[in-house]
């Protein structure tokens, strides 16, 4: 999100057509941009074309794998934060999603408001990250001392003393 007033933008990758359209109106009541994927490569496509704060992922897909779209999501980008939701789970499924950088696992039927809130957290995760980065480049900038050319013994003490 490039500004406060800019909406979070969620991808939503699920086969189940009237589950995707049912969860993708629950978020874009909560003030999310969604765009819909029916597919593991329809919604790669996507996350190659623009850029997104978090995608939901089924994990039975009709043309790969949820684990390799999350895989493959994380290689574009990754901080991006990526919720696995499936039908079928089970304990080592979410262990095995988790370990792979999701973010979050979900079961079918979708709770609403856990669904909202899961979203909500995971955009602010995000949000918050991508903030962290930038102030720690404003540190950088502001207090590094790699550019200081200094190459005398009691320049180097200064600079390991700087470093602790």
């Amino acid at each position: 999100m490039s500004a406060m007033t800019d909406k979070a933008k969620i991808l939503l990758i699920d086969d189940d057509v009237s589950h995707a359209e049912m969860a993708g109106e629950v978020l874009s009541r909560a003030e999310f941009a969604v765009t819909l994927a029916h597919s593991g490569e329809a919604g790669i496509k996507e996350a190659r074309e623009r850029e997104f704060d978090v995608v939901l992922c089924d994990l039975r897909l009709p043309d790969t794998d949820g684990m390799e779209v999350l895989k493959k999501l994380k290689a574009l980008d990754p901080d991006l934060e990526v919720i696995i939701i499936t039908g079928f789970g089970s304990v080592e499924k979410a262990v095995d999603a988790l370990r792979s950088g999701a973010y979050s696992f979900l079961e079918k039927p979708l709770n609403r408001d856990q669904l909202r809130s899961t979203v909500t957290n995971a955009v602010e995760r995000r949000k918050l990250a991508g903030e962290n980065r930038e102030l720690q480049k404003i540190v950088h900038e502001k207090f590094g001392f790699e550019g200081i050319v200094g190459s005398s013994p009691p320049m180097q003490q200064v600079f390991q003393r700087l470093r602790q």
